[in-house]
């Protein structure tokens, strides 16, 4: 790639990252109804014009819920709110899909409970469109913010984003998939991600910043197909397969990372895969600190710059 795709690239992605930053500095909007539990959180979404925020006291629901329009979801905290998506198999416990531009914000929940359809069938609908049972599913045209949220216990992945998200300060453990699945795009900031399947995985493009990645089954991090990423100034730690996988076409920038005591590789990439490799401390790997191509990719470092 010449010096000026390069410098696109990573223009590109700060702007991305500053987008997603500006969309958090806004005051908290007020709550436009409160619910107890026994009141539906589904007629309320019904009856919400667009704008509004949905707040939930502390307890239980149990309900599946499916949102078209821009809307503020708040719990009580993540340790007081929970959402429980079990009622339902096959599906997500929130589903946020819209042919038009909508914003939608998750926050302070606990999202847990999407199960299997069945016993040898996870999905309900498996084509063309998968619907799953995921802890938040976004797709259309749809934007999310999902923040401060404990997302656990789900059959499919923690969260799966098929259009726009801003993914930060949530709790992501425990899912029988990944934690992330990222096929749009996503700026990933301040999440510990951790005993899933895998931690996550993208194949649109995506900024994955200040996060622990840790005690995943497979691999923390996985940049696949023709995915782009810049992987910055996380902790991806103690995964029982690589710490950073990139293969096909996929391009990172990889810079400022701990990567340790992974089971298999720090980074493992094949031939064209990272644009930047700096300054990253990267030990005590399993099978190699740097595997096939991110030996010669990062071969500046390793001479020095961590």
């Amino acid at each position: 790639m010449s010096l000026k795709a390069k410098g696109l690239f990573a223009l590109y992605m700060i702007l991305v990252f500053l987008t997603a930053i500006g969309e958090g500095e806004s005051p908290q909007p007020p709550c436009t109804v409160t619910l107890v539990p026994g009141q539906s959180i589904w007629y309320a979404i019904k009856r919400a014009s667009p704008g509004d925020v949905i707040c939930l006291g502390p307890g239980t629901w149990r309900e599946n819920l499916i949102i078209k329009k821009s809307l503020t979801i708040r719990g009580s905290g993540s340790d007081r709110t929970t959402i429980d998506g079990s009622a339902n198999p096959g599906r997500p416990v929130i589903l946020i899909d819209s042919n038009s531009e909508i914003k939608v914000t998750i926050e302070e929940l606990r999202i847990i409970g999407a199960v299997s359809y069945s016993k040898n069938r996870l999905c309900i609908i498996e084509s063309p469109l998968w619907i799953c049972p995921l802890g938040i599913d976004v797709r259309g045209r749809a934007r999310a913010v999902i923040q401060g949220n404990n997302i656990s216990g789900n059959d499919g992945s923690g969260i799966f984003i098929w259009s726009r998200a801003i993914i930060r300060n949530n709790i992501i453990k425990g899912n029988r998939w990944g934690g992330i699945d990222i096929g749009g795009s996503a700026t990933v900031l301040n999440n510990i991600i951790g005993e899933n399947l895998y931690g996550i995985a993208i194949y649109g493009s995506a900024i994955i910043l200040h996060n622990i990645i840790g005690g995943n089954e497979y691999d923390g991090i996985g940049v696949r197909a023709s995915a782009n990423a810049t992987i910055q100034s996380n902790t991806i730690s103690g995964n029982r397969h690589e710490g950073i996988e990139l293969e096909n076409a996929a391009k990172a920038e990889i810079k400022n990372n701990e990567i340790h005591d992974n089971e298999g590789c720090g980074i493992w990439a094949e031939p064209g895969n990272i644009i930047i490799c700096d300054r990253n401390n990267v030990y005590n790997n399993g099978e190699g600190d740097y595997c096939k191509a991110a030996v010669d990719a990062c071969r500046i470092q390793k001479r020095g710059d961590a």
